[in-house]
Order: structure tokens, then C-alpha cells, then sequence
């Protein structure tokens, strides 16, 4: 069974490409000053054939062009989540940099914070213009400075038109 031209591999192995690839794109899109956007998680959805041998278990991606070629019953899909992470806070300083959770599901949000010291106050608004479910704004802002055991207000969008 041939699936193209890609070779199967450890899942870390294609998750540790995947970070950097998405880590390279992060720099490039912070590095443009013309840029008002930032890269923030990133959910992939692949198709792999799924092989167990003496190694551990491995993963052959399949590509859009030849996966309807395949008997789609030998066709797993891998959902990876891609998470930028901000940097640990340091020493005993009285207030620490506040972590962007923009992108992020209140769960995750929620995290987070609490990994920093800090509570959340979730708030969920109707918006057309972002995915369900993520947060798409924090006051305060990431990288300002906040003392540890501080609240920030998170917006997670909601579908418009629905209750919460």
C-alpha cells in the first residue's frame, strides 16, 4: 500500500516538525511590522495510516490528492493542537507578564492563567467574525504587567443569536 510520497514516522517526530513549522511561521508573522495579526493556537486534521512495529507506533500522513485512491477504512485521522507557549514567570517580582490566551477554548484559557497566578472572568459575546467558542480578546492585554492573584477579563465569542 503506497501512500504517496511521504514516509511513516513516530508521532513525535511529526509533531516536533509541526511545532517548528508553525513556530517559524510565528516569528515570521511577529517579525512584519505590516502585520496586525498574530499566530495564535493551531488545530490541524490529518489523514494518516496507522502502523504499530517493534519502534512503537507510527504515522504515514496521506495527501489530499491520493487519500480518495485508498480504502478510507485503513484511513485514520490525527487531530493536533498547537499551542504557542509564553515564557515562565521569573523570580519573586511583585508582577508578572500577563500570557496571550487569545485563540483559546475557556478551558484552556482558564489553564493558563491559573499556571500564572491569576483568575478569569469569562465573557461570551455574539461575533460573525470569529470561531465559536475561542477567545478573540483579554483585558488586560498579554505582556502587560500584573500582579500574580490579579483577574483578566477574557471575550469568548458565541454563535450570534444564541444565549449564554
Amino acid at each position: 500500500m503506497d501512500a504517496g510520497q511521504t514516509k511513516a514516522a513516530p508521532v513525535n517526530q511529526i509533531y516536533k516538525q509541526l511545532v517548528e513549522e508553525v513556530n517559524t511561521a510565528s516569528k515570521a508573522t511577529k517579525a512584519d511590522e505590516n502585520n496586525a495579526f498574530t499566530l495564535g493556537a493551531v488545530k490541524l486534521n490529518l489523514k494518516t495510516f496507522v502502523r504499530q512495529d517493534d519502534d512503537g507506533m507510527k504515522f504515514q500522513l496521506v495527501d489530499a490528492g491520493t487519500a480518495n485512491q485508498f480504502d478510507q477504512n485503513y484511513i485514520s485521522d490525527l487531530t493536533i493542537d498547537v499551542v504557542g507557549q509564553e515564557p515562565e514567570p521569573v523570580g519573586n517580582t511583585p508582577s508578572i507578564v500577563v500570557p496571550r490566551v487569545t485563540g483559546l477554548t475557556e478551558t484552556a484559557a482558564r489553564k493558563r492563567l491559573k499556571q500564572f497566578g491569576y483568575r478569569m472572568e469569562a465573557i461570551y459575546q455574539s461575533s460573525e467574525n470569529q470561531i465559536v467558542g475561542q477567545a478573540f480578546k483579554q483585558t488586560p492585554v498579554a505582556g502587560d504587567d500584573l500582579p500574580s492573584g490579579e483577574t483578566i477579563t477574557v471575550i469568548f465569542a458565541k454563535a450570534a443569536g444564541s444565549f449564554a
